[in-house]
């Protein structure tokens, strides 16, 4: 399977700015997480994984992405045709510096000079992962300390059986196509859930 080319409309000219218009304004949810993945696979050159960028925007993911091509090669000089491949709403935006931290193995520290950039270099589809494990943990655990604080606060309220709660998290793009090194260890009848662990293509200690 393969990731579907950018529309070229919405790439920015080569030497040129990424314009700011209406994508540049709060989109419909808000913030909105984000993992940009280079589907050239050229860079630097013929690398087995790719280099993929993680974030929040207030922007469209497009618009963002854009910012993010254009930064590679006019701040870096690197050349890469970088793509959306993963966007999602939710308590996922809460997630960005765990995830910073926790994907440290990942990091390109060749781009902005230290392991706490948003670079990684990995599977797409794995960095969406860590990031929507990562939600649902914090965010469970969240929702159950702010439960029991709510049935310490209502004293002699009537009992029963606690709710289990799950964090808000809409994907609305997930990235389909993994990095060609993994398509060997493809789990049969395609990618595995998002939400479901995959010990052996996480970083170590995560």
């Amino acid at each position: 399977m393969v990731i579907p080319q950018a529309n070229s409309a919405s790439k920015m000219q080569q030497d040129t700015p990424p314009k700011q218009d209406d994508s540049s304004s709060p989109n419909a949810f808000g913030q909105l997480f984000y993992v940009d993945a280079d589907v050239s696979r050229g860079w630097p050159e013929r690398e087995p994984e790719t280099l993929c960028k993680l974030g929040v925007t207030q922007k469209t993911a497009s618009a963002r992405c854009s910012e993010n091509e254009y930064t590679l090669k006019n701040k870096f000089g690197l050349e890469a045709e970088m793509e959306v491949v993963f966007e999602a709403t939710g308590f996922i935006t809460e997630v960005e510096k765990p995830l910073v931290k926790a994907t440290t193995n990942w990091s390109c520290e060749d781009l902005e000079g230290g392991p706490s950039t948003e670079w990684r270099i990995c599977r797409p589809r794995q960095l969406a992962r860590m990031a929507v494990l990562l939600a649902l943990r914090i965010g469970t655990e969240d929702t159950r300390h702010a439960d029991q604080n709510s049935k310490k606060s209502s004293k002699g309220g009537p009992g029963g059986a606690s709710k289990k709660f799950l964090p808000d998290l809409k994907i609305v793009q997930e990235p389909v196509a993994p990095a060609p090194s993994a398509r060997r260890s493809q789990a049969p009848g395609g990618p595995l859930p998002l939400a479901r662990p995959r010990p052996y293509f996480r970083p170590p200690g995560v």
